[in-house]
């Protein structure tokens, strides 16, 4: 079997951290892997994938540069498969395989937007090209099925993280490390996120849960690693409700594992998320996860087993259920003990490869 991986992204966030995942998962079940991204990508600047990495001129699926460099590869390397891993991948896939009629394509759907209703996105995702979905979440599944694609061509596997990076690490020891430096007292509770300042974050709603929770009980700290076009706003947002003190921006931390795991609670107030892997990162931390009910997030976190589940926007419910928490260690305790356990059944790294394994088995067996 002779798979391709296809991403047009040039950041690298959770999408392509779950590229990286597979492909290695994959090493040793398929012959051979091949995977693009457009050459200014951190992923082929930085090498980050385990296979041979073939640079796109650009990221703009209509480039014929990238188009026919791609049928030349399929073709020489006789690839079987194309996995298209973003919404743009879907694209070019589509064309390549207009060049190669037998190539099988898969598309990731790690979104939990409806696609727009235009023309051309309807002939996109209800084309007889795509010949299967992967859905990261039963709510990524369910929209796809709402928008019209038949239900036998979606397959549920859901997103994963290496539980193994936890096991070295010492919670109590990088907590104390998070302390001194940025001289939290040891009463108070570290509350936090990392992921892209972004919209779709929703860190104002946890700014504004911050202000209220101030009120509330003021012994907690809010550490936020990222960047992001978002940045400015909520600075300026923190400043407004005279937040400096309790809200801290951290900039980009390239040692995220170590980073949640010196966090008692992971807040994550997105106002849309596929699934969000940070939040099984964070519970393989050790943290207990409070987030929105939107999405993929309900399914990794149960509301009142494994966490505890707030509406989208709903900023004075976030500060409510972080102060539940701060109010009762004992909860917090077991809700992360629940979590973790759920994390390591139902989102394993071996399960998330196996599932894409067996559909891309499934498909070649025409070949």
């Amino acid at each position: 079997m002779r798979v391709l991986h296809l991403d047009t992204e040039k950041t690298w966030r959770g999408g392509e951290n779950q590229v990286k995942a597979l492909i290695h998962g994959l090493i040793g079940k398929v012959e051979k892997q091949w995977a693009a991204a457009p050459v200014d990508s951190i992923a082929i600047q930085e090498k980050r994938w385990d296979c041979e990495l073939l640079a796109l001129s650009s990221g703009n699926p209509y480039d014929p540069r990238n188009i026919f460099k791609l049928v030349k590869e399929v073709k020489y390397n006789k690839i079987q498969i194309i996995d298209a891993h973003s919404a743009k991948a879907h694209t070019l896939a589509l064309y390549v395989k207009s060049f190669c009629p037998n190539i099988k394509v898969v598309v990731h759907r790690r979104v939990d937007n409806r696609p727009k209703d235009k023309f051309l996105t309807r002939k996109k995702y209800l084309s007889s090209g795509v010949d299967h979905f992967v859905a990261i979440s039963s709510a990524i599944a369910d929209i796809l099925i709402a928008y019209g694609v038949p239900q036998e061509k979606i397959s549920v596997v859901k997103s994963a993280v290496d539980a193994e990076i936890y096991n070295s690490l010492d919670r109590n020891d990088l907590q104390k490390k998070m302390r001194l430096k940025f001289n939290i007292p040891q009463h108070f509770f570290i509350i936090g996120n990392a992921s892209a300042l972004s919209n779709q974050k929703g860190y104002p709603t946890l700014i504004r849960a911050a202000a209220r929770l101030k009120a509330l009980n003021p012994n907690f700290r809010i550490l936020i690693a990222g960047e992001g076009s978002e940045k400015s706003n909520l600075e300026q947002l923190v400043h407004t409700l005279d937040l400096h003190s309790h809200v801290l921006f951290l900039g980009f931390l390239k040692n995220v594992p170590e980073f949640l795991s010196s966090l008692d609670i992971l807040a994550i107030p997105s106002n849309n998320e596929g699934l969000g892997t940070v939040i099984l990162d964070a519970i393989l931390a050790g943290c207990c996860p409070v987030g929105s009910r939107v999405g993929g997030i309900p399914e990794i976190i149960l509301d009142q087993k494994t966490g505890l589940l707030v509406e989208v926007g709903d900023h004075e419910k976030l500060a409510l259920s972080l102060n539940e928490l701060m109010q009762n260690p004992e909860k917090l305790k077991q809700l992360s003990q629940n979590a973790r356990k759920h994390v390591l059944s139902d989102f394993s790294l071996e399960s998330m490869v196996m599932g894409n394994f067996e559909i891309y088995k499934t498909l070649t067996k025409t070949f």
